[in-house]
């Protein structure tokens, strides 16, 4: 018996079935080949999928696409008795070759696109696809939509394996747009061949909005007593939209817990459109990451980390020396000194109150008019007193 040769390939087409991108198909390409003697011609073939007859759900010449995985294909040819040929045996052949769908060179599937997981398919600028296959002729022409029906061509294309960075800013239609985006290809398997493209397989991201970036941190951070806690003045490249907070995180540098604030809370005073301060912060240095959230509870991209301290005042202290008299005529007082703090001083005599507070210069001399105990208290100019 003559052999007869045929050739099997693999490629991908274009189907005009709904929604055919968002099928798994298998696609074999039957070339028929010619008989070695050239006495013999294919009279039927047909495809199978482990026991079972398989009909493709397109064909177009050569390409046969099929919704069910394809493990091999049954050939019969027919001698050709005409003159020249009928002396010649034998005539027929029964030919199956198996189709292995997990080697390239058999087989391929639209299912090109990774799909995302859970941490990965968030972005609010910019995002890197990748279309993986075969090593092959390929051609990926690349396509996003936000509704999942209708598709705009990105005039992107890309070979397999090779990646490419997807950037919002580059599509207007996309311009303050958050919310659910899709990707296709259009897979051109064989440039020479016509009407052989495939839609791929579709993936979901989902663009978030980006968050603010950080322009400036205050520092120093210096507390206004020295057993009292601090704060931090952020500065952020723009002012909140309508509806949407920000989420601060702190993590002292070294140990401890992580400390969470939003823009809405008490602890977090808003300067100015593009500042605001964490306020009651124990002195330390931490990480600092934010982000921001709208209403819906959609979050923006989590920061990168950036650091700032919050620095102890230095401790306020002073002493006070009674001055004797040495006669009955001369001037009595209290002298008073005073270190740390912030430097400005003022003293309150025999339980005065806040309000009525002496500003004095180191060193000083309270005069006194009256003879016995006096209580004298120095504060700061952030009314700090000795601890």
């Amino acid at each position: 018996m003559k052999k007869i040769i045929y050739l099997f390939l693999v490629t991908l087409m274009l189907l005009s079935v709904s929604k055919s991108y968002s099928q798994k198909l298998y696609i074999v390409r039957h070339s028929m080949g010619t008989c070695v003697n050239e006495c013999a011609a294919l009279q039927s073939y047909y495809f199978m999928s482990g026991n079972t007859v398989i009909t493709p759900v397109a064909e177009f010449g050569d390409y046969h696409v099929f919704s069910q995985n394809p493990t091999y294909v049954e050939l019969i040819s027919i001698a050709d008795t005409s003159f020249g040929c009928a002396w010649r045996d034998p005539m027929a052949c029964y030919e199956q070759s198996t189709i292995n769908m997990d080697n390239c060179y058999w087989g391929i599937t639209n299912a090109v696109l990774p799909e995302p997981t859970v941490l990965t398919n968030l972005f609010c600028d910019k995002k890197t696809l990748t279309a993986v296959s075969c090593p092959g002729p390929y051609r990926f022409s690349w396509e996003y939509s936000t509704n999942g029906v209708n598709f705009t061509p990105m005039n992107i294309t890309t070979t397999p394996n090779q990646s490419f960075e997807f950037v919002k800013a580059n599509y207007p239609a996309l311009n303050n747009y958050s919310g659910t985006i899709i990707f296709r290809v259009l897979i051109d398997s064989d440039p020479s061949a016509p009407d052989e493209n495939v839609y791929s397989n579709v993936v979901t991201y989902n663009i978030i909005p980006c968050s603010p970036t950080l322009s400036a941190t205050s520092d120093p951070n210096i507390t206004a007593c020295s057993y009292s806690n601090g704060s931090v003045i952020f500065t952020f490249s723009r002012p909140l939209e309508t509806g949407e907070k920000y989420l601060f995180n702190r993590n002292p540098v070294g140990n401890g817990s992580v400390t969470s604030a939003t823009s809405n809370d008490p602890e977090v005073e808003k300067v100015s459109a593009l500042s605001y301060k964490w306020k009651n912060i124990p002195p330390g240095q931490y990480q600092f990451k934010f982000q921001t959230q709208f209403g819906n509870g959609t979050p923006s991209t989590l920061s990168t980390i950036s650091n700032f301290t919050i620095t102890p005042r230095a401790p306020l202290t002073f002493t006070a020396t009674a001055v004797q008299p040495n006669c009955s005529t001369d001037p009595k007082g209290i002298l008073i000194t005073a270190t740390g703090g912030s430097n400005s001083y003022y003293y309150l005599l025999d339980g005065e109150p806040l309000s009525q507070k002496h500003p004095f210069t180191n060193p000083h001399t309270i005069n006194i008019t009256t003879d016995g105990d006096h209580k004298v208290v120095v504060v700061d100019d952030s009314d700090c007193i000795e601890k």
